[in-house]
């Protein structure tokens, strides 16, 4: 039997993730044992083994990532002694199976922030060769209008110019056809 006790902010509030069948009073019993013997190893990072007053063994292995423990896995309601080889190999699985999930969690947050980025890069780079490619404007707002469009994965846009003072044209658009009075939101 295993349950998976994760840590809230930094204090010793448990929640469960059991596969436990014991019943409401076996399972406080047992909660009261675990959160009594988890305050006074409060700062433990390292697997410990112990036996509550039913004679029963606990085994507890803290979920350490870098800077921080995120809970604790417990095997619990063990009648004998474990060896003490197989305890050892145990939490060494475990502790490799966290330190995984942690640099993968690092890895999609670094390709979160890195993405944006790379996609912003392109762009300028793309906003670059469409300026050089022609001197023709309206082919050039043209194209612009179309890798804004895509870029922003919008369904239309529109290039105003300045004819005059206080009077905008539209010179180039994609999606709908502009149309007079629709409002827009402008970027």
């Amino acid at each position: 039997i295993f349950d998976l006790l994760a840590v809230h902010e930094n204090m010793l509030r448990l929640s469960t993730f059991s596969n436990t069948l014991l019943g409401s009073s076996g399972l406080s019993f047992s909660f009261k044992t675990i959160d009594k013997e988890l305050k006074k190893r409060a700062k433990e990072t390292r697997p410990f083994l112990f036996r509550d007053a039913r004679n029963v063994f606990h085994f507890i292995v803290p979920l350490v990532v870098p800077g921080h423990r995120i809970g604790f896995l417990r095997l619990c309601e063990m009648q004998k002694k474990p060896p003490q080889g197989i305890l050892n190999l145990f939490a060494s699985n475990v502790q490799s199976i966290v330190e995984a999930c942690a640099k993968t969690e690092e890895l999609n947050r670094l390709s979160a922030t890195i993405r944006p980025r790379a996609v912003a890069l392109s762009t300028v780079h793309t906003v670059h060769r469409i300026i050089n490619s022609t001197l023709n404007l309206d082919e050039l707002l043209s194209r612009l209008a179309h890798l804004t469009a895509q870029v922003l994965r919008a369904y239309h846009c529109a290039i105003y110019l300045v004819e005059k003072p206080g009077k905008l044209t539209v010179k180039a658009s994609v999606g709908q056809p502009f149309r007079e009075g629709l409002e827009r939101h402008v970027a």
